[in-house]
This record gives C-alpha cells, sequence and structure tokens, in this order.
C-alpha cells in the first residue's frame, strides 16, 4: 500500500486486501520535505482499535489486529522532532469480509466411494503379485 505525504495531508493508494490478513499488507509512506529528519509513527485505527507502528525506512507492516474485522481503517501520521510534532489528517480503506476458517466437509459420497474403491482395487492387485510370487 503506497500512501504520500504532503505536509499534513495523505493521499492513499487503498490496497486490495481482506479481513483476517496478517504480516502481509506493508505500507510504504513517501513523505514530503517538512518531515525530514523526524521520527515517524503511523497510526491504523480498525475493528474498535488504535495501533500504532513507528517507520522503518519510512514503511511497516500494517498491524494484524487493525485487520482483523470487516469495516474500514483509518490511517495518519505523526512525526517528531525535539519540540516540533507534525499531525495528517486520516484516510481510511476498505477491509472486505472473507470466509474462512471452520472444519472442512466430508467429501461427496461419490468422490469418498471411488477412493474406496482404489484401495480395494489396489489391495485385490497387490495380493495377486503376492500369490503369483508364491506360485
Amino acid at each position: 500500500m503506497k500512501i504520500k505525504v504532503v505536509n499534513q495531508r495523505l493521499y492513499l493508494e487503498p490496497p486490495e486486501t481482506a479481513e483476517g490478513t496478517r504480516e502481509y499488507l506493508k505500507a510504504e509512506f513517501s513523505f514530503s520535505e517538512e518531515w525530514d529528519g523526524m521520527t515517524k509513527t503511523a497510526f491504523f485505527r480498525g475493528a474498535g482499535n488504535t495501533y500504532s507502528q513507528l517507520l522503518k525506512d519510512d514503511a511497516c507492516t500494517v498491524p494484524t489486529e487493525a485487520l482483523a474485522a470487516p469495516g474500514w481503517v483509518g490511517v495518519s501520521v505523526s512525526g517528531t522532532l525535539g519540540e516540533t510534532v507534525i499531525t495528517t489528517d486520516i484516510k481510511s480503506f476498505s477491509v472486505p469480509a472473507t470466509l474462512s476458517g471452520g472444519t472442512p466437509s466430508d467429501p461427496e459420497p461419490t468422490v469418498w466411494q471411488q477412493i474406496l474403491d482404489k484401495v480395494d482395487e489396489t489391495q485385490q492387485i497387490a495380493q495377486s503379485v503376492r500369490d503369483d510370487a508364491d506360485a
């Protein structure tokens, strides 16, 4: 996900991600010159809480917790240098719901039966090979 920061405005290229995404979505920031030399922190508001990430090389991984539930995730950044603090507006992107989890269902009876038939056929072939070897 690419985020451009000019003065105190964020320009966000919305990512294509879904709820439950873990350690996958990277946020890469580019900053205007006002931010030079600042210690920068990104904030992600999602699933009812706000999570902060200290930027390293103007990038971070979006916290898993912020992507845990479908809905909107807000992003903002703050920078500090001595007594100077710069903050940005908030931009949001959507995290759609996904289907995951649960217990796999049993295979269709016809597929299951085909597997059992193949196992039975394999056992019969193995038995006939043993019988031929004994003769």
